[in-house]
């Protein structure tokens, strides 16, 4: 099987790696972003092919949204690494 590439997560920007879910019938492949604040995952095919395709597939309207949510967890980020600090002191 080819390797197949993941673009980063459309919420996050994190990279994204594959998971597979083994049954007796049929393996199924999905993609989960691995950022611990994000964590979004996707149920998506029956192949890394298939999956990949469905991942990296992004709808116009979807990119603004998109850097808007980014914005928003590396908001939350920097305030949880600000919050963290203060309690270290």
């Amino acid at each position: 099987m080819p390797d197949v590439d993941l673009k980063p997560c459309p919420f996050c920007g994190s990279e994204a790696r594959f998971t597979c879910w083994i049954n007796p019938y049929k393996d199924r492949y999905g993609v989960t972003c691995i950022s611990d604040d994000c964590g979004v995952s996707i149920f998506a095919g029956l192949t890394k092919e298939e999956a990949a395709k469905r991942w990296n597939r992004r709808a116009g309207r979807m990119q603004g949204i998109s850097k808007l949510v980014r914005a928003g967890f590396e908001a939350l980020g920097a305030g949880k690494k600000a919050l963290h600090g203060a309690d270290r002191r």
